[in-house]
């Protein structure tokens, strides 16, 4: 109940010679110690929004034999304060190490690429 899984957005590229897809989601379900009422269900800490993204495998070589889809996983980078919806898809992320605001706010650029750093929100 209150929990769903809705906007499905496919990768536009496949991998393993186009049998492994890729999709993201939003869930409305809580993400381990995370709740809507608060990190850790607290209601002292900055509420965590019950709309997050997810991403999820799905191996098309398994079709006809077994469950093609792999357990989804909670997508990190994203601000556990914000209500997410929808995903977007890129085969590279570059930047420079000179801007790194490309990166986002819980990211730096480290030699080309975009390195999580340790202070996301909780």
């Amino acid at each position: 109940p209150g929990g769903g899984a809705t906007w499905p957005k496919f990768a536009p590229f496949t991998q393993e010679n186009g049998n492994l897809m890729f999709l993201t989601f939003h869930s409305h379900l809580d993400y381990g110690f995370f709740t809507a009422t608060g990190a850790f269900g607290t209601q002292d800490q900055t509420p965590f929004q019950s709309v997050q993204l997810w991403f999820a495998a799905i191996d098309l070589s398994n079709v006809g034999s077994g469950d093609p889809s792999a357990a989804p996983i909670y997508l990190t980078l994203q601000d556990p304060t914000r209500a997410n919806h929808l995903g977007f898809w890129s085969e590279k992320i570059g930047c420079t190490d000179s801007a790194t605001d490309l990166c986002g706010s819980y990211a730096t650029c480290q030699g080309n690429v975009c390195v999580p750093t340790t202070d996301v929100p909780k």
